[in-house]
C-alpha cells in the first residue's frame, strides 16, 4: 500500500515545477532546441518489484 507523500518542502518544489511545466509553449515547428530538450527530459526512475509480487 502506498503512503501519502508528506514532505512539505518537496511538495512545494513539485508544485512550483508543475506551474513552470504548465507555462511551456505548445508543440510546433518553431520551438527552440532548449524548449524541446526541456519537454523531452525525464528524470530517471528506479523501480524494483520482487517476482513473488507479480505471480498470482
Amino acid at each position: 500500500m502506498l503512503q501519502e507523500f508528506d514532505d512539505p518542502v518537496a511538495d512545494e518544489e513539485k508544485r512550483l515545477q508543475h506551474v513552470e511545466d504548465l507555462s511551456l509553449p505548445l508543440w510546433h515547428g518553431a520551438l527552440s532546441s532548449a524548449d524541446v530538450a526541456y519537454i523531452l527530459f525525464q528524470a530517471p526512475v528506479l523501480m524494483a518489484v520482487h517476482a513473488q509480487e507479480m505471480l498470482p
